[in-house]
């Protein structure tokens, strides 16, 4: 590094280890801090993008989180909360459904994918379109997580039921919510100060689980008392 501790590309490529199109990749999503603009093609990094990118890399290789939840924790790291301590990357262990047992990340090839759900290309593009499953990219390569996987086949099941292509987009919009819903339960319940640790892990889930199951009988019970479908029907 300079002695102003400043980097270009080239170096923050050998010191981090990963390539210059990750680099960009992780800036797009906005998973790294912008770095010093000196012009419009030139831009300088320091140590805390070193660190970003190491932590980043243990978040997707050894704890196996979707870029979505990184996002979150990189957003919360930059803020000054204590996102990275273990008790806080368990929680959301706890929370996504992560399981200590999970050892590797099983990756899918768009042909495999369409093999195992029994979507056919062109529907799996909708798909990505709606944001309901992303593929992640590697060089010119495209993959699927085992979570794409469990949600392709039930798509699948919904359209076999009778569900249309075009039906299939509110779950892209229940998808946003809950994503809205991690943002929340994270920022207010987990992502607390140091001394106000969070509530028991068994507590958190337990009520989110209710409040949705609650949220759903209440929905379906209205809208089947409106149409006349009671159980005296």
């Amino acid at each position: 590094m300079s002695d102003e501790g400043l980097i270009k590309m080239g170096e923050l490529v050998e010191v981090s280890g990963v390539t210059k199109q990750t680099i960009h990749f992780y800036l797009r999503e906005g998973l790294l801090s912008p770095p010093v603009k000196t012009s419009r093609n030139m831009a300088y990094y320091d140590h805390r993008h070193v660190e970003e990118i190491r932590l980043i890399k243990d978040l997707q290789e050894k704890r196996f989180y979707p870029l979505a939840v990184i996002k979150i924790i990189m957003a919360g790291k930059r803020e000054g909360k204590d996102i990275d301590a273990p008790d806080h990357l368990d929680a959301i262990d706890s929370l996504i459904g992560i399981t200590g047992n999970e050892t590797e990340e099983v990756t899918f090839t768009p042909v495999e994918f369409a093999d195992k759900t029994g979507l056919t290309i062109p529907l799996i593009k909708i798909l990505v379109e709606f944001n309901l499953i992303i593929p992640s990219k590697n060089k010119n390569t495209e993959t699927f997580n085992r979570y794409d996987l469990d949600l392709g086949i039930s798509i699948k099941k919904l359209l076999d039921l009778g569900l249309e292509v075009d039906d299939i987009e509110i779950y892209q919009q229940y998808y946003q919510l809950i994503r809205m819903e991690a943002i929340l339960i994270h920022d207010k319940i987990i992502a607390r100060q140091k001394d106000k640790p969070h509530p028991p892990l068994d507590e958190i889930r337990s009520v989110l689980d209710n409040t949705r199951q609650i949220i759903v009988k209440k929905a379906y019970r209205e809208f089947l008392i409106e149409h006349n479908h009671t159980e005296e029907n």
